[in-house]
C-alpha cells in the first residue's frame, strides 16, 4: 500500500521538518508501507511558490492508496488541503 505523508512544512525550520518527516517515513516503511515523502520527492527550490509545492503534492497524493497526517499543535493549511483531497478520493487514513 502506498501512503502519502502529510504534515506542516510552511513556517517550520526546513531541516527539522525533513527530520520529522523522515522519522515518520521510516516508521511506516518498517510496517511494510511504501511511503511518499513530499520533502524527498518534491524538488526544493527557493523561488518555488507555495502553490507550486501544493500542486506537486496533490499530484503525488493522487497516486497513493492512503494518507498519514503528522499531528502537530499548529494548523497547516497545506496539510488540511491534502486531507480534504484524500477524503474526496476515498483514500484510507492511517493513524
Amino acid at each position: 500500500m502506498k501512503i502519502y505523508l502529510s504534515g506542516r512544512v510552511t513556517g517550520e525550520n526546513l531541516e527539522k521538518a525533513r527530520s520529522k518527516f523522515k522519522t515518520y517515513q521510516t516508521k511506516l516503511e518498517n510496517k511494510g508501507y511504501e511511503v511518499i515523502n513530499p520533502l524527498e520527492v518534491n524538488e526544493f527550490h527557493p523561488d518555488k511558490t507555495w502553490l507550486e509545492y501544493m500542486l506537486e503534492s496533490i499530484m503525488n497524493l493522487s497516486k497513493c492508496d492512503g494518507i498519514y497526517k503528522i499531528r502537530t499543535n499548529k494548523n497547516s493549511i497545506g496539510s488540511n488541503i491534502e486531507s480534504l483531497f484524500a477524503l474526496k478520493l476515498n483514500l484510507k487514513f492511517l493513524n
